[in-house]
This record gives structure tokens, C-alpha cells and sequence, in this order.
């Protein structure tokens, strides 16, 4: 887990910097004319504010699996992947990073 938030936490900040779109799975998939729909510079801020919440949610399991309760993990886990999901929806189906 601490190899993973070596990774994230970096990509977090990059990313919160408005840099590092080319990183997005779909984004960088995208035609030309497609990309130009979106705000780069914003999809790339909402991505680093996910990774922030992502890397304080393997934290917090970190801390569950070695501190606390088994079942605590599994609730975690259970959070960690429907933010993921959830996230992803928000940023590729609405207007919120659009031009």
C-alpha cells in the first residue's frame, strides 16, 4: 500500500497543477475534436482531487487492516470502489469539465 501512495500522491499533485491529461484513461483515447470539448486544465484539477481522496481512502484502510476491526477492510474496499466508479461516471457524463 505504501508503493501505491508513492505512486498516487505524486499524480495528485501533478495532476491538481492542471498537467498530466495525456495520464487519463478516455481522455487521451479521444479524437482531437472531442478533446477540445473539455477544459483540460479542469478535468486534470477533478482527477488530482480524486487521487487525494483516494490515497487518504487506502490510508484509512491501511490503518483498518493493521489497527482495527476485520469487517472495517471490507467496508473500505467497499467505499474505495464505489467512489471509483462513481467519480469516473461524474467526470465523463456531465457538463462539469466541458468548455
Amino acid at each position: 500500500m505504501i508503493i501505491i501512495l508513492l505512486f498516487l500522491i505524486p499524480l495528485a499533485v501533478m495532476f491538481s497543477m492542471g498537467k498530466g491529461a495525456m495520464l487519463i484513461a478516455g481522455y487521451n483515447t479521444m479524437s482531437k475534436d472531442q478533446q477540445n470539448q473539455y477544459d483540460e486544465k479542469k478535468l486534470c484539477q477533478g482527477m488530482g482531487k480524486f487521487l487525494f481522496v483516494v490515497s487518504a481512502e487506502i490510508i484509512a484502510l491501511y490503518l483498518v487492516i493493521n489497527f482495527g476491526r476485520e469487517w472495517g477492510a471490507y467496508v473500505l474496499f467497499a467505499v474505495i470502489f464505489i467512489s471509483t466508479i462513481g467519480f469516473n461516471s461524474y467526470m465523463f457524463r456531465t457538463r462539469a469539465y466541458k468548455k
